[in-house]
């Protein structure tokens, strides 16, 4: 087989456990995570240099297509139409708050659910024009992030998938990834399926 590639898995319920009580606290004081996106206009000679994915391409718009379709896009995903941001270059800027934690649909215990461990990270944010800050605005801190990429690893599992091979995952009870191929990044193909399922 192939090296890398691992399928990494995280089980939310274990992680939530071991998320320092500093983090926890500053993240609801702050009221939740804010998570922002941006995307430049495809139509625009003078795009951001690191802009990599235009509001055409993400919304899946067709020609003729423009920001009304774009705003309806993200609008019928529950976003709010007041977080869906122009600028002067027709980049938008797509804003959510979210509070971090979600109850589990079975025990109702909280579950530590966001992506401050792989967006905070300085590449990844640049790369994706991702920022990752506290819903009143206030910046993470390092140190509490750090900390939390700890306990993220510390919890992680790899699973080796083969060809045929199928992996079932229920998103709110577990944080899911893939490592990277030893000799380079490699195409393939995922087949997603959204389902919302009753509370047993």
């Amino acid at each position: 087989a192939d090296a890398g590639g691992e399928s990494l898995m995280v089980w939310n319920r274990d992680y939530a456990n071991s998320v320092p009580a500093a983090l926890k606290d500053f993240v609801i004081e702050h009221g939740g995570i804010a998570y922002e996106r941006k995307y430049h206009d495809a139509s625009r000679p003078d795009r951001p240099a690191l802009s990599f994915v235009s509001w055409q391409e993400r919304c899946e718009l067709r020609a003729g297509q423009g920001k009304r379709e774009a705003e309806q896009y993200w609008t019928q995903r529950g976003f709010k139409a007041g977080n869906l941001l122009w600028d002067e270059q027709d980049t938008l800027t797509v804003r959510n708050v979210e509070p971090g934690w979600i109850p589990d649909r079975n025990s109702g215990e909280g579950l530590w659910f966001n992506a401050i461990s792989v967006y905070s990270a300085p590449l990844v944010a640049t790369m994706m024009n991702f920022v990752v800050r506290m819903g009143d605005g206030t910046q993470l801190p390092f140190t509490l992030v750090e900390e939390l990429k700890k306990k993220l690893l510390a919890h992680t599992y790899a699973l080796k998938l083969m060809p045929g091979d199928w992996l079932v995952l229920d998103n709110l009870q577990v944080q899911h990834g893939r490592a990277p191929y030893v000799d380079g990044p490699r195409k393939r193909t995922v087949l997603a399926v959204y389902a919302n399922f009753p509370k047993q």
